[in-house]
C-alpha cells in the first residue's frame, strides 16, 4: 500500500519503548558535520560541545555548531564554503531550532521551508503538517501548508492510495485504511445510517461527488481542529483545506527522489486551488470553488471534474 514516509517518531511513541527499557537515541546530524550534532542522551563524549543559535528572534534561530567533527569546507569552492558558515567559523545546519537550559535542541524546521506570513511571523511547516497527517492517517496521503505572504494557513490534502504493486506508483483507487476512515465517518455524519454509501467511494472523485460529502469533509475538519490544539500559537492554525485531485508522486514532480515535497512546484502546479482557497476565506462551510460535485448542487458553480474542493472551519 503507497503511503507517504512516516513522520519522525513521536513522545507516545518513544514512550512505549521506554516501557519495555528499549532506549532510543534521537540524533541530530549532517553530512557536513561527519558525526552526531546532539541527540535525545549524553551518548558519547564525541559529540560536539559547542551549539548555539544565531539570528535568534523570540527564543528561535538558526543551529549552528563548531567541533572538530565538522568539515573545513568545499574543495575548491570558496564561495560555498562561505556560505555554509558563520564569520566566526560555526557551521550553519539550516535547521531552525531552540536550546533548552538542559542545552538539549528541538528543531523546528528547514529554514528553506520556513513560511512567512502576511504579518511577519516565521511558521514551520512540517511540524504541523506532521500533526495533521497524525490525525487523518489513515485518510491522508500528503500534507502541504500553505501560508508564505498570507493573512493565515491553509493546506491541501490528498487522499491515501493504493499503491501498484510492481510501479509503486498510486493507482488511483483508494487505500484500504481509507475505505475504513470514509466508512466510520458516514456512520457518525449520519448516526449510523449511511455506512453502506462508503462501499461507493473507491476514487476521490467518488468522495467529492458522494451525497455523504459534508459529512466526510466535517470529520475531516475535526482532525484538522485536533491538530490545531496541539499548536503553538493561533499563527500555527489551519483555517481551511483543500482536497486535490490525484496523490503527489514523483513522476508528476511534486516529490523529490527521497519523497520531500517540492513545495514551490506544488504551489505553482495547483496555483488556481491555492489562490482560490484565499479568496473564498470568507465563505459559508463547505462552499465548493472548484470541485466534482454536479452542476445541479445548491452550492456548486458548473467546472469540470479536474480539481478540488476546499472548505473551511463551520459557521
Amino acid at each position: 500500500m503507497w503511503q507517504p514516509p512516516p513522520p519522525p517518531t513521536k513522545k507516545n511513541k518513544n514512550k512505549f519503548f521506554w516501557g519495555t527499557h528499549f532506549i532510543l537515541h534521537l540524533p541530530t546530524q549532517a553530512l557536513a558535520t561527519t558525526a552526531l550534532i546532539s541527540g535525545n542522551e549524553r551518548l558519547s563524549p564525541s559529540l560536539p560541545d559547542r551549539t548555539k543559535l544565531v539570528d535568534v528572534s523570540e527564543g528561535v534561530g538558526e543551529i549552528v555548531c563548531g567541533s572538530r567533527n565538522v568539515f573545513m569546507g568545499y574543495h575548491r569552492d570558496p564561495d560555498k564554503t562561505r556560505e555554509a558558515f558563520t564569520e566566526d567559523s560555526w557551521y550553519r545546519t539550516g535547521d531552525q531550532g531552540s536550546v533548552d537550559a538542559d542545552g538539549f535542541v528541538t528543531i523546528r524546521g528547514r529554514l528553506k521551508e520556513i513560511l512567512v506570513t502576511s504579518g511577519g511571523k516565521n511558521v514551520a511547516p512540517v511540524p504541523i503538517e506532521e500533526r495533521i497527517r497524525e490525525r487523518l492517517g489513515e485518510l491522508a496521503g500528503n500534507v502541504v501548508v500553505i501560508g508564505d505572504g498570507r493573512k493565515y494557513l491553509t493546506c491541501l490534502l490528498t487522499l491515501k492510495n493504493a499503491a501498484d504493486p510492481e510501479t509503486q506508483e498510486p493507482t488511483g483507487t483508494l487505500a484500504r485504511s481509507a475505505d475504513r476512515w470514509i466508512s466510520r465517518a458516514i456512520r457518525s455524519g449520519t448516526g449510523g445510517a449511511g455506512g453502506t454509501g462508503a462501499r461507493e467511494i473507491h476514487t476521490t472523485r467518488d468522495f467529492i461527488m458522494s451525497p455523504h460529502v459534508e459529512a466526510l469533509t466535517s470529520a475531516i475538519w475535526k482532525g484538522i481542529e485536533a491538530a490545531n490544539a496541539e499548536a503553538g500559537s493561533k499563527v500555527e492554525a489551519v483555517q481551511k483545506f483543500t482536497i486535490l485531485p490525484s496523490e503527489l508522486t514523483l513522476s508528476g514532480g511534486e516529490l523529490s527522489p527521497s519523497m520531500k515535497l517540492k513545495r514551490f512546484y506544488i504551489c505553482k502546479k495547483y496555483e488556481e486551488q491555492v489562490r482560490g482557497d484565499q479568496k473564498q476565506r470568507s465563505s459559508p462551510f463547505l462552499h465548493l470553488f472548484t470541485f466534482f460535485l454536479p452542476t445541479h448542487h445548491s452550492r456548486s458553480r458548473p467546472c469540470t471534474p479536474t480539481t478540488a474542493v476546499s472548505t473551511g472551519a463551520p459557521t
